[in-house]
């Protein structure tokens, strides 16, 4: 996963890519991934969900993903990622 700070237009954009790879030796589906900016204290103060869009992935195959957020909070110090829960899929939380 790399993330890069931008100044786009005058604004403040977080830019995060990476990769899903199946390491398995079935085909698999890829999950929405989950990404949530938290502050030093590991409290969320944004979320959102990705559909990664993707046909299933072959054993071995990667696939990439690419996400962005104008505006991140400021007192945003890191950066979570996961695959997400049914009942997240979808959202965009600030709090």
């Amino acid at each position: 996963v790399e993330q890069q700070n931008r100044q786009i237009d005058g604004q403040h954009v977080l830019m995060v890519k990476g990769e899903i790879s199946n390491p398995t030796t079935d085909i698999r589906k890829i999950p929405w991934l989950r990404f949530a900016l938290t502050d030093e204290t590991g409290k969320e103060l944004y979320t959102w969900t990705l559909d990664t869009a993707s046909r299933p992935l072959r054993p071995g195959e990667t696939t990439s993903f690419t996400t962005r957020v104008a505006a991140p909070p400021e007192l945003a110090k890191n950066l979570q990622i996961r695959f997400a829960h049914a009942d997240e899929i979808g959202s965009n939380q600030g709090s």
